[in-house]
């Protein structure tokens, strides 16, 4: 059994003048990571996410906090002593030795006999289905016969706990797709404990059970992919996954599009910040019917002014006229994507981005109509960021 506690851990790298820590790679992170789980971490470039999985690995090791791995303090040991195998961007095999070599290599520093060795090796080509590039160096190989290599080395160990930093940046596309399907394959066999470091969020998405968004140093979020992209808990995380992006609006934007739209039962909860205690005061707005007052309009907008809306792009359906309560708009630019469209427009003087059947693919520069679902409305603290 292995999960994995990140306990406090910090990691600053440099010094200044004085000789203080410049750089905070990580702040205070703390975390499980349960047994047997596939957990990605994903975040921009220089987010601490290689960071972080270097110092499970006893790669580099943290300013303050802990590691445990199945329960044990490992934050002082070195890598051979942690029973896990890491598989880099850069695969890191040896030149100068065969697949087989390479795949023997740490079984023979580990002292295992020749005979559990062997066993072990062939086991693992075959189920990698690399039996066949034993003999051959790794420049003979292509990039996906080189990831295999990579990963059946890090099988051959056995180990509690696999890492992968960014394993699968180097390939192309397809080859992508085919590696994916191997390793959530390989998670499933095996039934190991499984850390993914990516920036790719299709990757994160698609492979894993949880998900730890990060964002300079710190921890955004962790959840499922589904909670993650639907709950998302500010506004980094909501415009971070997704694509296209999610569409933000102010008050005043999303005042005059319900100015436009007419749905008599829309119900818009809108918050405001109060200036002496920082504490939300709910309000229910356009309890019957879109604001068409002028004074109801600035009140609106006065209360919501604290306020920042967000709606995704396949949230919106086209309407087919006008006269069937869409927002109107005119189309900037169209995006072809396969089954799907985005399609990006102008409407009240804001550029918005929907998602579209390939079928209803309008054309640049035609009128159309939009019928926006505002049950899927979320709101954020402008200030803050956090979701309300």
């Amino acid at each position: 059994m292995a999960d994995v506690e990140i306990c406090g851990v910090s990691k600053t790298f440099g010094k200044d003048g004085g000789g203080k820590n410049t750089v905070h790679a990580l702040k205070d992170v703390s975390l499980r990571i349960p047994d047997g789980s596939f957990t990605t971490i994903l975040g921009p470039s220089g987010c601490g996410k290689s960071t972080l999985l270097r110092i499970i690995a006893g790669l580099e090791s943290p300013s303050d906090g802990t590691v445990r791995i199945g329960g044990k303090d490992v934050t002082n040991l070195p890598p051979g002593k942690r029973r896990i195998s890491m598989v880099f961007q850069a695969l890191a095999l040896y030149p100068h030795m065969n697949v087989y070599k390479n795949m023997e290599f740490s079984l023979k520093a580990e002292g295992l006999p020749k005979a559990e060795i062997e066993s072990r090796i062939e086991e693992t080509a075959r189920y990698l289905e690399i039996e066949d590039l034993l003999e051959r160096r790794p420049d003979t190989l292509s990039g996906g016969q080189k990831q295999r290599v990579a990963i059946g080395r890090a099988i051959v160990r056995r180990p509690e706990v696999f890492l992968f930093d960014e394993a699968l940046s180097n390939l192309d596309e397809k080859l992508k797709e085919s590696m994916r399907s191997l390793l959530s394959e390989m998670h499933r066999s095996l039934g190991r404990t499984l850390i993914y470091v990516t920036h790719d969020q299709k990757e994160a998405l698609s492979l894993s059970d949880q998900v730890l968004l990060m964002k300079g140093g710190e921890v955004q979020q962790v959840a499922s992919p589904q909670v993650l992209y639907e709950d998302p808990v500010n506004m980094f995380a909501a415009s971070f996954i997704g694509s296209p992006s999610i569409n933000y609006f102010s008050c005043k934007e999303l005042v005059d599009i319900l100015h436009y739209t007419e749905f008599g039962t829309l119900r818009m909860k809108a918050s405001r910040i109060s200036e002496s205690s920082g504490d939300f005061q709910s309000s229910g707005l356009c309890n019957s019917s879109p604001a068409r007052d002028g004074a109801e309009k600035t009140e609106i907008e006065t209360l919501c002014a604290g306020i920042t809306a967000a709606l995704r792009p396949e949230h919106f359906v086209l309407s087919q006229s006008e006269t069937s309560g869409g927002v109107e708009a005119v189309v900037d630019s169209v995006s072809y994507s396969g089954s799907v469209v985005h399609v990006a427009v102008w409407s009240v003087g804001v550029r918005i981005v929907v998602t579209l059947k390939s079928a209803e693919a309008p054309l640049r520069g035609e009128r159309i109509w939009l019928v926006p679902d505002f049950s899927r409305l979320m709101f954020f603290d402008k200030r803050t960021g956090l979701r309300i």
